[in-house]
């Protein structure tokens, strides 16, 4: 149960970290014009699809106990963990490569340390990202190396309604 609870908090202490560097990390290789950059009063700049699908999304827990879900960056599907303590969405440098993020292992920076080690990654924009039924635009991500999973983290999470968690279902969405 010791090393559980380590490795819970040392997860936590990751993503809190990550969310603090990867606000000071410059976005590589991606430029999107001033025309299509669409503004929030959150973070990142976000442009929901205004047509896409409002009602809540229902995901049901794994044999993990993990809540994860499929979705589609620049087109391409990716499985996503839902962290809702991650800030950001973090994805892996094999789905970013694969989704067409001009990925530069050299731009990667020192972004934490944890008991595992020095994560290290950078920020990027993606072009769309589909999840729960509704597609944004000009997404902010952070591409961190070593890591197996992606993280669907707040930033797109407060975009979708919200979580909340029942049993062994979560709501991604406000149910009406």
């Amino acid at each position: 149960m010791n090393r559980l609870t380590s490795i819970a908090f040392a997860a936590v202490l990751f993503m809190g970290l990550l969310a603090m560097i990867a606000g000071r990390l410059a976005i590589p290789g991606q430029h999107v014009p001033e025309k299509e950059q669409v503004k929030s009063s959150g973070k990142g700049h976000f442009a929901a699809d205004p047509e896409a699908n409002p009602d809540p999304t229902v995901i049901h827990r794994d044999s993990s106990g993990r809540f994860s879900l499929d979705a589609k960056v620049n087109g391409n599907d990716a499985r996503f963990l839902v962290d809702t303590g991650a800030d950001i969405v973090v994805l892996t440098v094999a789905t970013a490569q694969s989704s067409g993020v001009p990925v530069d292992p050299s731009s990667f920076q020192p972004i934490v340390q944890t008991a595992s080690g020095e994560g290290r990654g950078a920020k990027y924009t993606v072009q769309e990202l589909e999840v729960a039924g509704r597609s944004f635009r000009n997404v902010d991500v952070v591409v961190v190396e070593g890591l197996d999973t992606n993280l669907l983290g707040q930033t797109l999470i407060s975009k979708l309604g919200g979580v909340s968690v029942d049993g062994d279902s979560m709501v991604l969405g406000k149910a009406e």
